[in-house]
């Protein structure tokens, strides 16, 4: 799973590594990672004002992230997750 921050200069990406990683739009460089997740992350989506990060991983876990800090502002452990983008 893929997504662009609204403002369109970063790239999201969930990881087979755990981890989501954040990329530069602009240069394709790795900006940082955001680990915490015990298990491969499936789904990523950035908030409409692109202050938050939610992610959801096979660990059963939905994380949301605060996307300036980097840190975890919320996780909390889902039964099951059914992810929809709205384009």
């Amino acid at each position: 799973s893929v997504a662009y921050s609204p403002d369109g200069k970063h790239i999201a990406s969930a990881s087979w590594i755990k981890t989501v990683m954040i990329w530069d739009a602009e240069t394709k460089q790795e900006v940082c990672s955001l680990g915490g997740h015990l298990e491969v992350v499936t789904c990523i989506a950035y908030s409409p004002d692109g202050k938050r990060i939610a992610s959801a991983s096979r660990d059963r876990t939905v994380k949301i992230w605060d996307a300036e800090t980097k840190h975890v502002a919320c996780s909390q452990w889902v039964d099951a997750t059914l992810w929809q983008q709205h384009l």
